[in-house]
């Protein structure tokens, strides 16, 4: 009997939630919900804003590195209004016909390529490209941009021309004062 009454008692004492600890509880959840999703929302608009950073990056570093080695291999620069199309050039021009400014590069890695790569680069916003007379060499200096809402990115260089010099160039581009939009390089021999 005595085991029973202390069961009917321990029953009896057993208590639910308080009004109190309930609203506590659900501050709590609601306090934490609220910190996930601000985390998942700041995360969310700075990997939108790293993504076209990158692209741009990407891109610059790409248009450089092809601009470096077209122009470290070839026997001829020319500077022209329209690509050349007579023969396997490759070509460094901005394409304004469409709706947005885009900056193309047709790339030949050698003579032997049939189909040069193609891409249009549209996180570039002005490439300057001066050359230099160094003596007996040239070197091509340029300078890539790109900007975006918050910011300026540039990439600026030099390429010496190890196959043109000062006087095969003014051969290629007579009376040039100002550079035409245009930067077409002959594809080396295999």
């Amino acid at each position: 009997m005595n085991n029973l009454m202390r069961k009917k008692n321990y029953i009896g004492t057993k208590r639910g939630f308080t009004l109190i600890e309930i609203m506590v509880s659900v501050i709590f959840v609601v306090i934490i919900i609220g910190a996930t999703t601000y985390a998942w929302y700041a995360s969310n608009r700075s990997f939108k804003s790293t993504e076209a950073i990158s692209t741009a990056y990407g891109q610059a570093r790409s248009l450089e590195t092809m601009l470096q080695n077209a122009a470290s291999t070839t026997r001829s620069l020319k500077f022209t209004q329209n690509p050349i199309t007579e023969e396997k050039y490759s070509h460094f021009y901005f394409d304004d016909s469409g709706e947005n400014r885009v900056y193309i590069v047709k790339f030949y890695g050698n003579t032997s390529v049939e189909t040069p790569v193609r891409m249009d680069l549209d996180a570039i916003d002005q490439v300057t490209i001066t050359i230099v007379n160094k003596g007996r060499r040239c070197l091509l200096k340029y300078k890539i941009e790109s900007t975006d809402e918050k910011d300026h990115y540039s990439i600026d260089g030099g390429i010496i021309l190890n196959n043109i010099d000062q006087a095969i160039f003014e051969d290629d581009n007579p009376e040039i004062t100002d550079l035409p939009p245009v930067l077409n390089f002959l594809a080396p021999d295999q």
